[in-house]
């Protein structure tokens, strides 16, 4: 995976940049997270594409969009319901950070 682990992170922050800018780029804004979301899917980095759809969703929340930016955080709520019982099956001592155990 080598350098390209952190694309997907790039390509948000970039996204970032375009809206922040002294005249936002809405349309380069919205393609550099949907790269962000694709790499991140490729690489399996939930973290990351999870990181780039909430900006891209906002994005989206313009009266005629909303659906959009539905469609795109419906899976992203499955993979979550997903995972919570294998997270929720760790014994207490794994999740008390005051144990100095590695």
């Amino acid at each position: 995976m080598g350098q390209k682990y952190w694309l997907p992170d790039l390509y948000r922050t970039q996204g970032e940049i375009n809206l922040k800018a002294p005249s936002p780029d809405i349309e380069a804004a919205e393609q550099a997270f949907r790269v962000s979301i694709e790499l991140a899917g490729e690489q399996g980095a939930i973290a990351w594409e999870l990181k780039a759809a909430i900006p891209l969703a906002r994005l989206l929340l313009a009266p005629e969009r909303v659906a959009d930016a539905l469609a795109l955080l419906t899976p992203m709520r499955l993979i979550r319901k997903k995972a919570a019982p294998r997270i929720s099956k760790r014994p207490r001592a794994y999740w008390d950070l005051s144990d100095d155990r590695p």
